[in-house]
Parts: structure tokens; sequence; C-alpha cells
């Protein structure tokens, strides 16, 4: 009987002993629980803030020039090999799945003449040495003709590509125009068909980049919002919106949107 009583109280303090280890040493909650196995299968893993995005530590060489978004550098910072900077913003990350929720709102549809040419005396005090940006004004009439002549007549800088965006077989002329002066162009972009403005996007908002589709049937339109800007500047945002437009019944009509987030990279070579 003794025995009995005895093999009964062994047990009960082992029992209590193991839930004891196990309960003081288990994970308080699901979270602790999955940082720990992470950690335990990667202990160099790094903890992504979903907001602010990963932050890679690896050579800057290892990544696309065409998904180069921004960067970082010191006063010496050299623009034409992005290899060399402290940091740099990749555009190969997340997309959030689309949707026909549109946000953008800020473009129209137009029929308008293009700017008017500047007369004689105006070009001629534009284009005089001792003028701010006159190099610009030259230079751009020099690339582009009389458009170019017509937007420097409104202190305004250009670049124009063609594509066809409204699928009729013709391309388009698509005008990155900026204010002369202005950081961080385009601030806005036109559309020119047979010599008229028939769309403008960017008049108030922060578009970046307006990229023919494939299809020829409209374009994708790349603007920020202020959840792309949260504590820093225009030239190192979080990502962008991209807003596909197509041309219908003679208008450009946005169908749906996607967030874009960009991927952090610390330069390991510097």
């Amino acid at each position: 009987m003794k025995t009995k009583i005895i093999s009964f109280i062994l047990g009960s303090l082992f029992t209590i002993a193991a839930l004891y280890i196990f309960v003081g040493f288990r994970p308080s909650t699901q979270q602790e629980a999955a940082n720990i196995s992470s950690e335990a299968v990667n202990p160099n893993s790094t903890i992504v803030n979903p907001i602010k995005g990963p932050a890679l530590s690896l050579p800057l060489s290892y990544f696309r020039r065409e998904d180069l978004r921004g960067g970082i550098g010191n006063s010496e910072l050299d623009t034409d090999d992005f290899t060399t900077w402290e940091k740099a913003q990749f555009d190969s990350g997340y997309r959030s799945q689309p949707t026909t929720t549109i946000t953008f709102i800020d473009f129209r549809n137009t029929d308008e003449a293009l700017p008017d040419l500047p007369d004689e005396e105006k070009w001629t005090s534009l284009t005089d040495e001792m003028t701010v940006f006159s190099s610009v004004y030259v230079a751009q009439h020099q690339a582009y003709g009389e458009i170019g002549k017509r937007y420097a007549g409104k202190m305004q800088n250009i670049y124009i590509t063609e594509a066809d965006v409204t699928n009729d077989g013709i391309p388009e002329k698509i005008l990155g125009v900026s204010d002369v002066g202005g950081n961080h162009p385009p601030h806005r972009y036109q559309i020119v068909q047979n010599e008229r403005i028939i769309f403008e996007a960017g008049v108030s908002a922060l578009v970046r980049d307006l990229d023919p589709h494939p299809t020829q049937n409209g374009f994708i339109l790349e603007w920020l919002d202020e959840k792309h800007l949260e504590g820093r500047g225009l030239g190192y945002p979080l990502g962008h919106t991209a807003t596909r437009f197509v041309f219908d019944d003679g208008e450009f009509v946005p169908i749906y949107e996607q967030d874009n987030r960009y991927f952090q990279v610390e330069n390991s070579d510097e």
C-alpha cells in the first residue's frame, strides 16, 4: 500500500514538474511563437515593417537599372552608376491585387490647342545668354522644333515620346511637362493628337510616369499618394499607385488600380 502511495506521489510530482517546464518556457502568444520559429530558421532574418518595406544588405550591382526608383548617396553621388550609391530602392516587389475602385481623379479628357508660339521679342529675351534657363529653352527648341518653342514660351520644359495609345495605328505624342527649374519632373502629362491636347493628368497630383500599354490601347499612369510619402521626400517614396487607362468611345477611361511597394537595398559594397 505504502509503495502505491509513494509511486502516486512521485508520478504527480513528475507531472507537475513537466507542466511547469513546458508552460514556463513556451511562448506566451502565437506572435512570439512565430518570431521564435522565424529566428530558428534564419537567425539573421530581419523583421519587416509592412508599411516601410524590407531592407536588404546586398551589392547594388545585383539589381537592374530598369527597376531603380530612387537612391541616396553622398555629395558626390554618381548618377551614371547607381551601384556606387549608399542605398537604393527597386520596384520589383509587392503588388496588390487590382481593384476597380478608382482613386485617381486628377485627369481630364479635353480638346485644346497647343500653347501659342512666343513672338520674336519674347523668344529673344528667353534665349538671351544672360537669361536664367536660356540654354534649356534653346536645347528644347533644337530637340523638338516648334512644339519645344511653344512650351518654352510658357517657361515650361518638356520631353516627348511617341506611341500609339488610341489603338488607331498612328502614334500620339506623349509629353512630360514641368515648370522650368522645378524639382522631380514631370509635373504633368499631356497626350497630343493632330496637334491638339486630348488628355492631361497631374495638374495637382504627383505623377511619376505614363507608360503606353503594349496593346496600343491606353496606358498605365504611375502616381504618388500620401501613403507613399510617409516620412520621406519625393525623391525617395515608399512606392506608387498604378492606374490603368483604356481608350474607349473617344476618351481615356480608368479601369483598375494597383498599389506597388518598393524594397530598399543598402549597398554592402560601400
